[in-house]
Formats: structure tokens, sequence, C-alpha cells
């Protein structure tokens, strides 16, 4: 029992000794600014892509005969530069006035002052490298 009481009071002041030493490790402080940016992945579109003024062509009505009938192609490019790694195809939507009779088509609008214009558009796209 008397080793018990002789212990116990050296347990409390070794306590109070190590509490001693992490009070003067532990004085200092340390301040850390970090900054940052956190970006999604992403492509910047080429300024000659931007804001394109695209003529499609002059047609004869004539040569739009039936539902379903095309006039040829006419390609453009919408360059991508700077796209991060993780990037690996794109998308590109196109918006304007649907046709009344069929949503998936792009109304058109008779300009020249004349009828009514019976035709829509249909914008098809293909991927390019």
């Amino acid at each position: 029992m008397k080793a018990a009481k002789t212990l116990f009071p050296l347990l409390l002041a070794l306590a109070g000794v190590h509490s001693a030493i992490a009070d003067d490790i532990n004085t200092g402080q340390v301040e850390l600014d970090m900054t940052g940016t956190i970006v999604a992945e992403s492509c910047d579109i080429d300024t000659a892509s931007q804001n394109q003024t695209i003529h499609i062509g002059d047609f004869s009505a004539g040569i739009f005969k039936n539902v379903g009938d095309t006039s040829e192609w006419k390609q453009f490019d919408i360059k991508l530069n700077n796209c991060t790694s993780a990037i690996s195809q794109s998308t590109v939507a196109f918006s304007g006035t649907s046709d009344g009779s069929d949503p998936s088509l792009l109304a058109l609008s008779d300009t020249s002052g004349g009828a009514e214009w019976p035709a829509a558009w249909r914008l098809s796209c293909w991927t390019a490298v």
C-alpha cells in the first residue's frame, strides 16, 4: 500500500512535467494563407469562330418540291482552343424559333416581303476533327 501511495504522486508529477513541456512547444502560432481556383473543364472558342455569319446560298423555291428535300451542305467550322485534357468531345447547341408543324425544324421567314414562306430548315451536324 505504501508503494501505491508513493507511485501515485510520482505519476501526477510526471504528468505535470509532460503538460508543461507540451505548453512550451505549442506556444507559437502558424498562419497559413491558401489560395487557388477551381475551374470546370473547358475550352476556349477561337476568336475567328465567334459571331460568324454563314451565307448558306441562294436557292430557287423549285428545288424544294417535297417534304424532306434538301439543299447542298454548307460547311462551317467552330474551332476550340486550350481544351483541358479531360475533354474528349464537345456539344454545340443551336437555338431559334421552331416550325409550327414540326418542332424539330427551324422556322424560316420571308424577308423579301412576299407571301409566307412554306419551308423550314433542319440543321444537320457531323463530327469533325
